[in-house]
């Protein structure tokens, strides 16, 4: 068992990236152009299957996704399915 004061107790969503279709071939994602960024929580599984829904949308502004494409760019990490903290539980009631 894990403990943490509840000062420290974090959710962690998975970020499920969803690229919009290019011009010339519409069933092809996009992938240079800025994504919608889907916040999805974990349900449980489902005879050991995971099972995630989608809890909300999370703004990133331009000059922030700059910023990711250059850092993942650079290194072999991928962002897309990532775990993404929320630095507090509460955070989601704002």
């Amino acid at each position: 068992m894990k403990w943490k004061p509840p000062s420290e107790n974090s959710i962690d969503f998975k970020l499920v990236l969803r690229f919009p279709p290019t011009r010339n071939q519409p069933d092809k994602p996009d992938f240079h152009a800025k994504p919608i960024f889907l916040l999805h929580v974990w349900c449980g599984d489902d005879r050991g299957i995971p099972k995630y829904e989608q809890y909300d949308e999370m703004y990133v502004d331009d000059e922030e996704w700059e910023k990711y494409v250059v850092i993942f760019a650079c290194s072999s990490l991928s962002y897309n399915g990532a775990k993404v903290p929320s630095p507090h539980p509460l955070d989601m009631f704002d």
